[in-house]
C-alpha cells in the first residue's frame, strides 16, 4: 500500500456557483474561493498539449478540501470524459492523494506500467492517473512541498473555514505567491 492520505474530492459540475451554494446550504461547506476561465498553459491530456477553459472553487470540509470544476468547452479532458461516461450528470471525478515524495511515486506508478491520463508543469507537478470506464473516479497527485502553490493554495481554503460564519460564501482566490 502506497504513504498517502486523501486532501481533496473533485467534482465535475454543470454550474459552479449553483453548485458551491448547495454544498453551503446541506452541508454548511464554505467559504469557497473560485477562479475563473483558466487557461492551463502547461497541461496535456493523454499525451497531448491542450488548454481546456475551466473554472474552479475551493472550500474546505473538515479537513478535506472539496474542488467544483466546471469545463466550458469540450476539449479533452478528465472533465469531459467524466460527463460523456454519465449522461452530462455531475459526480465525483477525481481523489486527491498526498504522498510524502511526488517524483518518487511518478517513478514508482511508471515502473508499474501505468500512464498519466493528465499533467501539468514542465517538469509535471500534477498528475491525474485513471483506468477504465469512469465508474470510479482518478487519483490525483500533486507536488505539495513547500513553498508549493499548492500548499498555499490548501493553506488559504482551510484557514479560511475554520471559524467561518456563513458570511461572504462565494470569494475570488487571492493572490497565492
Amino acid at each position: 500500500m502506497v504513504d498517502s492520505r486523501i486532501v481533496q474530492l473533485g467534482f465535475v459540475v454543470t454550474h459552479l456557483h449553483d453548485a458551491a451554494m448547495e454544498w453551503t446550504r446541506r452541508f454548511g461547506v464554505g467559504p469557497w474561493f473560485y477562479w475563473e476561465h483558466l487557461g492551463n498553459r502547461d497541461y496535456r491530456f493523454r499525451g497531448e498539449s491542450g488548454e481546456p477553459d475551466v473554472s474552479t472553487a475551493m472550500a474546505d470540509w473538515n479537513g478535506i478540501q472539496i474542488q467544483l470544476v466546471q469545463q466550458h468547452d469540450m476539449s479533452p479532458s478528465p472533465h469531459t470524459e467524466w460527463l460523456a461516461a454519465h449522461g452530462g450528470a455531475p459526480g465525483l471525478n477525481h481523489i486527491a492523494v498526498a504522498v510524502p515524495d511526488f517524483a518518487a511515486e511518478v517513478a514508482r506508478r511508471a515502473t508499474a506500467g501505468e500512464t498519466t491520463l493528465s499533467e501539468a508543469g514542465t517538469p509535471a507537478n500534477n498528475v491525474f492517473y485513471h483506468w477504465g470506464d469512469w465508474n470510479l473516479p482518478a487519483i490525483e497527485l500533486s507536488e505539495r512541498r513547500p513553498p508549493s502553490i499548492v500548499e498555499r493554495l490548501y493553506e488559504v481554503v482551510a484557514e479560511a473555514a475554520q471559524d467561518w460564519d456563513g458570511t461572504d460564501p462565494w470569494r475570488p482566490m487571492p493572490p497565492l505567491n
